[in-house]
């Protein structure tokens, strides 16, 4: 008798155990979850004129970690190796963004891409913006 009493005793306890550990873990996973989609409003990388070929690369490969595609093309440099022309492409889930700077023989002005709240940016006037506030 004593024997199915602690059978019984210790399934029940086994049960409680299981669903403890499932009911944390799901909890703890949802905070995850909050405090990965709100840890940060947004990343942004900035191309200047004196970008390379290297630079771009490296922006690239950076933002395609963040899950930001960035293309570029008829990329065009003066004779003093500053960026002339560029046309740039970036896109995500959320949104696409496509824009092209170009001014004969007239150095590109410092370009800040990225994303913001899931919508992909670039933006040539952010100093501006900045020194304004």
């Amino acid at each position: 008798m004593l024997y199915k009493r602690t059978n019984k005793t210790l399934l029940l306890f086994s049960f409680l155990c299981v669903f403890c550990f499932c009911t944390s873990l799901k909890i703890h996973a949802q905070e995850k979850r909050a405090f990965l989609l709100h840890r940060f409003d947004g990343f942004s990388e900035v191309l200047t004129k004196d970008s390379t070929k290297e630079d771009l690369k490296t922006i690239k490969y950076i933002l395609e970690r963040q899950g930001v595609f960035f293309t570029y093309s008829k990329l065009k440099f003066n004779a003093n190796k500053e960026i002339i022309g560029i046309h740039i492409k970036l896109n995500n889930k959320k949104s696409t963004f496509s824009s092209l700077w170009f001014q004969k023989n007239i150095p590109i002005p410092n370009i800040k891409i990225g994303e913001i709240n899931g919508i992909v940016f670039a933006t040539s006037n952010f100093e501006k913006i900045k020194n304004f506030h």
